[in-house]
């Protein structure tokens, strides 16, 4: 959210970000900001159906399918291959499934849902990791749609370059 949609936006995107409705304090990448005054040409009345819906959490219902193949030319899953398959069965503009280095090999978590079923059937899926090392495990069906975009930190964290010591106190 810091750093890619920033990019986005700067390359000239317009780009729906939904709130996130934290389940679990652990998540790495924990942020219950939100900025309800995001630039977008969306109607009004589509904007606020969209913020309050949890897409985090939730199977995406027909009407809010509706909504995301009426006024989306393009949706980034980030990460969690869950809410990949749920927009696999349900979104058909541009699919890019954004991830960074997961937990699972992501491959066997979307073939044993079903996932590589529905990435078959389109030519408009990208699987986009951070880096090919992020992808080693994975197999050769869903190389074959990677493109690797490097991760770009923010430019507060570039600015911390040579400020971390191990013989100070750091937060837990």
């Amino acid at each position: 959210i810091k750093t890619e949609l920033v990019r986005l936006r700067e390359l000239g995107f317009e780009v729906f970000c939904p709130p996130y409705r934290p389940r679990s304090s652990a998540h790495q990448s924990l942020t219950s900001e939100w900025d309800r005054a995001q630039p977008t040409t969306l109607p009004a009345d589509v904007f606020e159906e969209l913020a309050a819906f949890d897409f985090f959490g939730n199977r995406i219902p027909s009407r809010i399918a509706a909504l995301l193949n009426r006024h989306f030319e393009t949706v980034i899953v980030t990460s969690d291959p869950g809410w990949l398959v749920d927009m696999l069965e349900i979104y058909r503009g541009r699919l890019v499934f954004r991830v960074y280095g997961q937990i699972v090999v992501l491959s066997d978590y979307l073939f044993a849902r079903e996932g590589m079923g529905h990435i078959a059937e389109r030519d408009n899926f990208w699987f986009v990791p951070h880096a090919d090392e992020a992808v080693l495990l994975e197999h050769a069906w869903i190389k074959r749609r990677m493109r690797v975009v490097p991760y770009v930190p923010s430019d507060g964290s570039l600015n911390l370059k040579g400020t971390w010591r191990v013989d100070r106190p750091h937060a837990r």
